[in-house]
């Protein structure tokens, strides 16, 4: 299985192309482009959010299948302590599985599947998890961008997604569909892609 920076790449190239399709159906044409075209626009936006998600879970993942953190982050400790919640026995069957780090890892993969991976409240704590406690603060440093601007930009694509996915993406308090513009998804993905090449350096 690709890693998740290899992963993440593979989805970001399929956005592209579903932007490259738009561009060459709609071509040079000026004005609004026609309602199905729109839809790639809106296609390509919720697809690179997902490829973010799957990025965060899969380097979670990658960074406790190459050991846990000693001493465990408090973070780690919790989801623990909720596992066992669910399960008083995980910590018995943890001990005496042929693979006890294997077994630990495959209860995190399961409870970190029941969550997602997108706002930045949420990528923060899944950081956490591997003992980074400040990833929005090393990733703005990385880019030289303003930390609160960042996460400002990040979750207004996430908002985005959330309409788009939840909400069909219509306004209700304007009774209409809201506007996409493909200049607006070519920034999305950039800067998705830009924070995740930084994520992947500083952790």
């Amino acid at each position: 299985m690709p890693g998740a920076l290899a992963t993440f790449r593979a989805n970001l190239q399929r956005a592209r192309h579903l932007i490259n399709i738009h561009k060459d159906l709609h071509g040079g044409a000026r004005g609004r482009p026609p309602t199905h075209l729109v839809e790639l626009s809106r296609a390509a936006l919720v697809f690179v959010v997902a490829a973010f998600d799957a990025y965060v879970h899969q380097k979670v993942l990658e960074r406790l299948e190459s050991g846990f953190p000693n001493p465990y982050p408090e973070r780690l400790v919790e989801l623990a302590k909720e596992l066992e919640r669910e399960n008083p026995s995980v910590i018995y069957d943890t001990a005496h599985a042929a693979d006890p780090k294997k077994h630990l890892v495959g209860l995190v993969d399961a409870a970190l599947h029941r969550k997602t991976f997108q706002h930045p409240g949420a990528v923060e704590d899944a950081f956490e998890l591997i003992g980074v406690d400040d990833i929005w603060s090393r990733v703005a440093s990385r880019v030289q961008k303003d930390e609160g601007r960042l996460r400002a930009n990040i979750a207004k694509f996430i908002k985005r997604r959330d309409q788009i996915v939840h909400e069909s993406d219509f306004d209700n308090s304007a009774g209409r569909v809201r506007s996409i513009q493909r200049w607006e998804v070519e920034w999305c993905t950039e800067l998705f892609e830009e924070v995740v090449l930084a994520m992947d350096v500083v952790c």
